[in-house]
């Protein structure tokens, strides 16, 4: 990491990662998960919007927060503060890191939870998914941990 300034043929070193998932929170406790086949069964999700209300099976992230932003803000902290207290970075590396996002589905929860909310204030004007994006994930990494490098975004399933 010391030379953060590298062309754009130079090798590209992963020094350091943050996992969060129904498995656990961080890459040992996921990890003794897998390794130990101590998955927890699923718990059942209510989805109530269709004619007939259906349960379906749902591995929860223990500790996310109820709300899609919440838990999405929630798990990035999460990840990030792993990452972070594996490998430090000062703010002037911070200043140059890339940030990817791979992902089949964005911030879906996060655009239908603002729709309900626009819906209930006043149903003519809401809009039921804004073009927002990886945007709103590229933002809070600026703001919240000084991420200032180029943005890439890569919205496939494969990528997920």
């Amino acid at each position: 990491m010391k030379d953060l300034k590298r062309s754009a043929t130079a090798p590209v070193r992963i020094v350091a990662s943050g996992i969060v998932s129904a498995l656990g929170n961080g890459k040992r406790s996921n990890l003794t998960a897998l390794f130990n086949d101590t998955v927890a069964a699923p718990g059942r999700l209510s989805l109530p919007h269709f004619e007939e209300p259906i349960a379906v099976p749902y591995h929860a992230v223990l500790g996310a927060p109820e709300s899609a932003g919440g838990r999405l803000h929630w798990l990035l902290n999460q990840a990030i503060g792993e990452l972070l207290a594996e490998h430090p970075l000062t703010l002037e590396q911070r200043a140059t890191i890339p940030v990817f996002i791979g992902s089949s589905c964005w911030g879906i929860g996060i655009a239908e939870e603002g729709y309900r909310q626009q819906y209930r204030d006043n149903p003519e004007t809401a809009i039921p998914l804004p073009l927002d994006g990886f945007s709103q994930i590229s933002r809070y990494l600026q703001q919240q941990f000084s991420f200032h490098g180029a943005d890439f975004a890569l919205n496939t399933a494969c990528t997920a």
